[in-house]
């Protein structure tokens, strides 16, 4: 039989809150203590009481994972919008897809070069 065990979790910022809600619901009695006022740490967002515009107070805008398992857990808690991400750098007034890949060298030059063309040219 196993023994009584209470479980401390100090911080309830992502880790803190997911090794919570994870230890919780496997049946562990669990006790997160944080200091600021809000779960989440440095991922955390609040309205802004003049405009209502959600604010990012700080720590990541931007949710990222190709896991299944990873979105099951955290759409439990919140809903996500989808956002696509395109940085583009200006060059001599034309605009370049970032980080630097294949598409970005077939723009440069003009090409539609394969993987390993694209090597040989370089």
């Amino acid at each position: 039989m196993r023994g009584y065990v209470r479980i401390l979790i100090v911080g309830a910022g992502v880790s803190g809150a997911t090794l919570a809600r994870s230890l919780a619901d496997a049946g562990n009695p669990v006790r997160v203590v944080e200091t600021k006022p809000h779960p989440g740490g440095h991922c955390h967002t609040k309205r802004d009481a003049r405009t209502g515009i959600m604010k990012h107070v700080f720590g990541p805008h931007i949710f990222h994972s190709d896991d299944v398992d990873v979105w099951s857990f955290v759409s439990r808690f919140a809903d996500f919008r989808p956002f696509a991400l395109e940085v583009r750098a200006s060059v001599a007034g034309r605009l370049f897809s970032l980080p630097i890949n294949l598409n970005t060298l077939n723009q440069f030059f003009g090409r539609q070069f394969t993987a390993e063309g694209a090597q040989a040219h370089i």
